[in-house]
């Protein structure tokens, strides 16, 4: 089932790579979502997007523009790094 649960209110690549600031709903899937990640248990997250631009080499592709679709919370991202690195209340 989707819901949404995440409203951005900053998006920004910075020298880490995508920023996202963003508030849970505050109801009570958003209050189990908070202690989830204020107790470590929820901390990956997972970006959707369309590629727009795109280069391809032996080794790698690289993606020179996309659109960004939806922002979720998991616990094991595909990318280790995509995690919440800081949570308040």
């Amino acid at each position: 089932e989707f819901r949404r649960v995440l409203f951005r209110s900053h998006l920004a690549e910075d020298e880490r790579g995508l920023q996202v600031i963003a508030r849970l709903n505050d109801d009570e899937f958003g209050r189990l979502l908070s202690r989830e990640l204020s107790q470590g248990r929820l901390s990956g997250l997972s970006f959707g997007y369309r590629v727009r631009q795109s280069a391809t080499n032996a080794r790698a592709r690289e993606l020179n523009d996309v659109e960004l679709l939806e922002v979720s919370l998991v616990r094991r991202p595909m990318q280790p790094l995509a995690r919440v690195h800081k949570v308040t209340r």
